[in-house]
């Protein structure tokens, strides 16, 4: 039987308005046999008015709206079912008088106005007040009806209006309840799954936090100790704060004896995987420099370069991110008092006797990038207390200060020789108090890494 019913329904009719569309059809359906029958009341008790609204107004309003519901117009089918009751009594109680109980029907229209969810609220409560208005016109206006009506048959009308309408509420109110006692349920339901889910969402989150946490102590683990900047930098600091439990800022540093080579580097993003790319970088630097001896700071990047092309393999079109690390590489000559530079959009600031020396990077990243250019070293002699920074983006990228502007290179510059005249551990405090400061209440964009070297 179910499967017969499913196939009167047309394949056009949505999902989410399968049940209004069964339960006002079987209403349209109901109102066309009985207005249909009461052609034939009215006709034999000699209300030709009534007959003839039935048989032109009624019968085909409630035909109209069982063919228009079908055809998907399922708020223009109700509204021709919902007018056609309401002009109905209106039209019972000025000729037969609004003591046989045609209000009843305005009270069932009244919750009725309410059962169409396609409907806003500003239509809802204008129906309301043309039925309220329509029941007010009806008590005093119609008391009394055209025709003169026998007492039994006004009283047999009263008892089948009251009776019907009785029927009517008490199936609409049953529709709500059941309908709100399902949707609780389903809510209920809803709230379950959700706090299950969110359970297993804090248990993966614990599990993947574990497992940052434990990539953090694998990078520290690779991230080279201070003891050779100590032993060949006695006054030194590193600035290291990453955004995030991991970063992609990393530093590195190999003592070959009569050189030292040092590198600061900031890979493509941050968190986790920018902390991929920089064990990358860790591991490359080590094989270039510890094993192939390759000291030349361009040379380096040139080696760092052709690895990371053959790891990406990537080929960059413009929808694809550019992976890949900023890089300044220093390597320092203890003989010859010397540092050799070059950076790939990396750069480094020098200072001595209070001037302060830019040294900018060749404008080329180190991985996949469509115009590549050879790096450029450049060789600095080095006076005594010399003062070498080597920096990331992140301090100059931080947004911050009254305007919520970036910190931006030319305030790392005035910052820089402000703390001149301080020890290298406390230039590093009072360097990391102006970050803050600038930060103030804002999140941290990027990793944040500065190395200061004093070269005595």
């Amino acid at each position: 039987m179910k499967t017969f019913l499913k196939k009167l329904i047309p394949s056009h009719v949505k999902e989410q308005n399968l049940k209004f569309f069964r339960i006002t059809q079987w209403a349209y359906t109901v109102g066309i046999l009985a207005h249909s029958s009461a052609i034939v009341y009215f006709g034999t008790q000699g209300y030709p008015e009534m007959m003839w609204f039935n048989v032109l107004v009624s019968v085909p309003c409630f035909v109209t709206a069982w063919v228009i519901n079908r055809r998907g117009y399922h708020n223009l089918a109700f509204a021709f079912g919902f007018f056609e009751l309401f002009v109905h009594q209106m039209l019972g109680a000025y000729f037969l008088g609004a003591a046989a109980g045609w209000y009843f029907w305005l009270i069932y229209l009244a919750a009725l106005s309410f059962f169409n969810p396609h409907w806003g609220n500003s239509v809802h409560f204008l129906l309301l007040a043309c039925i309220i208005a329509g029941f007010l016109v009806m008590l005093f206006f119609f008391a009394q009806g055209v025709y003169p009506v026998k007492p039994w048959l006004t009283r047999a009308t009263f008892i089948n209006n009251a009776l019907s309408c009785l029927v009517l509420l008490s199936l609409l109110i049953n529709y709500y309840s059941r309908a709100a006692h399902k949707a609780e349920a389903g809510l209920r339901d809803a709230v379950e799954q959700l706090y299950e889910k969110n359970e297993e969402i804090e248990t993966q989150q614990e599990r993947i936090v574990q497992s940052i946490h434990y990539a953090k102590v694998i990078q520290n683990a690779v991230l080279p100790t201070d003891q050779v900047l100590t032993v060949n930098f006695p006054a030194h600091f590193i600035l290291f704060q990453p955004t995030g439990i991991v970063s992609g800022d990393f530093y590195w540093f190999s003592d070959l004896g009569k050189q030292v080579v040092v590198v600061c580097a900031d890979c493509t993003g941050h968190g986790v995987p920018g902390g991929f790319m920089s064990m990358l970088g860790i591991s490359y630097l080590s094989e270039l420099v510890n094993h192939q001896r390759v000291i030349a700071p361009a040379q380096i990047l040139e080696g760092l370069r052709q690895k990371m092309k053959d790891v990406l393999k990537n080929d960059h079109q413009e929808n694809q991110p550019k992976d890949g690390m900023d890089v300044s590489v220093c390597t320092f000559d203890k003989t010859l008092q010397m540092v050799q530079f070059a950076g790939a959009n990396n750069g480094i600031f020098v200072v001595n006797n209070g001037q302060l020396v830019e040294h900018k990077p060749t404008k080329n990243p180190i991985g996949m990038y469509p115009k590549e250019i050879p790096f450029v070293q450049s060789d600095i002699g080095l006076e005594p207390n010399t003062r070498i920074y080597m920096y990331t983006d992140g301090y100059i990228d931080q947004f911050g200060g009254p305007q919520g502007k970036k910190f931006l290179k030319k305030r790392l510059k005035d910052a820089l020789l402000k703390v001149q005249h301080l020890p290298m551990l406390a230039q590093k405090q009072a360097l990391h108090q102006v970050f803050e400061n600038w930060r103030g209440d804002s999140f941290q964009v990027d990793d944040c890494t500065l190395i200061g070297l004093n070269v005595s």
